[in-house]
């Protein structure tokens, strides 16, 4: 089960300072990755390019995607699995986003019907999460990925969410919990590193 989780990806990348631009620059492996931004209010899509890309104010984008607060980063390639970002842009500073993309044969379980099934069921969860971060329904997000925590206890993901939705209600010592929670599951992460050393003012943790 840990494998089929693995294989369905929601990062949350947030900032508390507001701000009226940001630039964006995203770097895959395989290159040549298809980047799609969404509108998580509108659901409107558009197609930006391939990686490696940078996404700025030059970059010709609808007015309600480049208006939007709050981005879902898709990106795709042929024989990979689909990986979602979500990039709350309150912030006047650049992002960078790292991805490693799976190849879908290293997702493919012995029941396919199954996996399938429980891919489309977290799949649909995780996109929940997402529109009620993105309508900051913090109290719904939380109890939905409460919900695949107690699930999937052992998916290192969830508990990052979880701390990130700590951080926009405020709740700094039960986000640095959940974060060290994440930890502990994938201590290689240098995304829970870097929230956590946001959030302790040290990396001695």
């Amino acid at each position: 089960m840990k494998i089929l989780l693995s294989a369905i990806t929601l990062s949350l990348l947030f900032s508390t300072v507001a701000c009226q631009k940001s630039t964006l620059s995203i770097v895959t492996t395989p290159e040549k990755v298809t980047v799609s931004i969404v509108d998580p209010e509108s659901g409107l899509s558009k197609d930006v390019g391939e990686t490696p890309i940078t996404i700025d104010e030059k970059t010709e984008l609808p007015s309600s995607i480049r208006d939007s607060q709050i981005w879902g980063i898709t990106l795709s390639k042929r024989g990979h699995v689909v990986e979602h970002v979500l990039l709350d842009r309150a912030a006047n500073s650049k992002f960078k986003i790292t991805s490693n993309l799976k190849k879908s044969s290293e997702w493919v379980g012995e029941d396919n019907q199954i996996v399938g099934e429980m891919a489309n069921r977290i799949g649909r969860s995780l996109r929940d999460v997402y529109h009620q971060i993105n309508a900051r329904d913090y109290s719904a997000a939380m109890k939905t990925i409460e919900v695949l925590i107690q699930n999937f206890p052992s998916t290192a993901i969830f508990f990052d969410i979880k701390g990130s939705i700590h951080m926009l209600r405020g709740e700094r010592e039960a986000a640095v919990s959940s974060y060290k929670s994440s930890l502990q599951l994938n201590p290689d992460s240098p995304e829970t590193r870097a929230a956590l050393t946001r959030l302790l003012g040290t990396s001695n943790f």
